[in-house]
């Protein structure tokens, strides 16, 4: 089975508009399909990157993908034995993206070239380990108003902060086993 990539006309503008919940497209716009490099993908995440292309994390090959206006798409394999499977994306203030890669318990980073140069790993573990839950899972992650990334830790029931330079900051969430799943900002921050 071949996984195709939706796009509506002026996709990138569209998801950023999306994200910020200032505007939506209009229910008449057409989709435009384009097919992934190969068979057996499940896209999760997406994002506007700084570059004009839309970024996506890839689960089962455990890559990323550059998708460009005109349906390009570029993958980009994550680095690293214990690399699983990859869920939020974010544009970072620093020009880079952002994702989570939920068995190495780390928030990664890559370059818009396609350069992975980062990995910080989350200090939190999983509040209730299981024998597939040791880490803290984490799932959504989201550019701040305050210059930061926040992501959600689902079963470390906290809410993380990474900055630029990779320090983590993070906060219980008092809802016992509330699991976040994402973030997300009004225009109030």
């Amino acid at each position: 089975m071949r996984s195709t990539f939706i796009r509506l006309p002026l996709l990138a503008t569209a998801i950023a508009v999306a994200l910020t919940a200032s505007a939506s497209a209009a229910p008449d716009d057409p989709v435009t399909e384009f097919s992934l490099a190969s068979d057996g993908h499940r896209p999760q995440a997406i994002v506007a990157g700084p570059d004009g292309n839309l970024w996506v994390t890839e689960v089962l090959k455990k890559k990323i993908l550059r998708v460009t206006p005109k349906g390009e798409v570029t993958e980009f394999p994550v680095p690293g034995k214990d690399v699983g499977v990859l869920q939020g994306i974010a544009a970072g203030p620093d020009g880079n993206l952002w994702f989570t890669s939920r068995e190495e318990n780390a928030i990664r980073r890559v370059t818009p070239k396609g350069e992975f140069n980062g990995t910080f790993v989350i200090p939190s573990k999983a509040a209730k380990p299981t024998p597939v839950t040791t880490g803290s899972w984490p799932r959504g992650i989201a550019a701040g108003p305050d210059g930061n990334l926040w992501f959600a830790e689902m079963a470390g029931n906290k809410i993380g902060r990474i900055t630029p330079k990779g320090e983590i900051t993070e906060f219980a969430v008092p809802t016992a086993d509330s699991q976040p799943y994402g973030v997300a900002f009004d225009k109030k921050g």
